[in-house]
């Protein structure tokens, strides 16, 4: 750890539990213009990354699961989804089932766009059927202006028995990985929504 932090004072961190991590005082990290490359500044093309496999600049790929990606998903799913966090009370799924938690955040819903909403003849607080090629989920709906056109929103962090069907946000997700780190592709997953019936 000392070698992936050398500006952090580890054995204080161990003692106390955190330490402020260094940060230049105006804010601006790399305002001085150094940079921890061979030549001291930003690289727009990088050789290490070429010798890593990766093109030599950066450049754009689409999602698949995206506007840009492959249009037969986004013709039957035109709809981008994201799992952001929304509430306020708890931190992560731990929170989600205490009773001062919970259930003062009203429960899961889908929030959409009023156009989207429109388009599909979904009222606030109607029960709307979110889906892909991976699941199903029956929510809440939540209108709002907080969205952009195209893009509907599931709040994460809810367990199974908070949902009306047993199903959560992540039944949909896509589980592609990045292409350079290999973390989750957040938000590469499109759903269609509609009234339940």
């Amino acid at each position: 750890m000392r070698d992936a932090l050398p500006d952090v004072d580890i054995d204080e961190l161990r003692r106390v539990g955190w330490v402020r991590a260094p940060y230049p005082a105006d804010g601006r990290p790399f305002g001085d213009g150094v940079f921890d490359t061979p030549t001291g500044k930003v690289h727009l093309a990088s050789d290490v990354l070429e010798a890593l496999g990766h093109p030599r600049v950066p450049v754009y790929v689409p999602a698949a699961e995206g506007p840009g990606g492959d249009p037969r998903l986004v013709e039957a799913y035109p709809l981008q989804l994201m799992t952001p966090k929304h509430h306020a009370r708890f931190l992560n799924s731990g929170y989600s089932h205490l009773p001062k938690h919970g259930p003062a955040e009203g429960g899961p819903f889908v929030e959409l766009d009023p156009a989207d909403a429109a388009e599909r003849s979904l009222d606030d607080g109607a029960i709307a059927r979110v889906w892909n090629d991976r699941a199903s989920v029956e929510l809440p709906v939540r209108i709002s202006d907080r969205l952009r056109p195209g893009v509907v929103s599931i709040p994460w962090g809810w367990w199974r028995r908070h949902h009306p069907d047993g199903m959560v946000a992540n039944t949909l997700t896509n589980d592609t990985l990045t292409e350079w780190g290999g973390g989750a592709a957040f938000y590469d997953t499109l759903v269609q929504v509609a009234a339940t019936t």
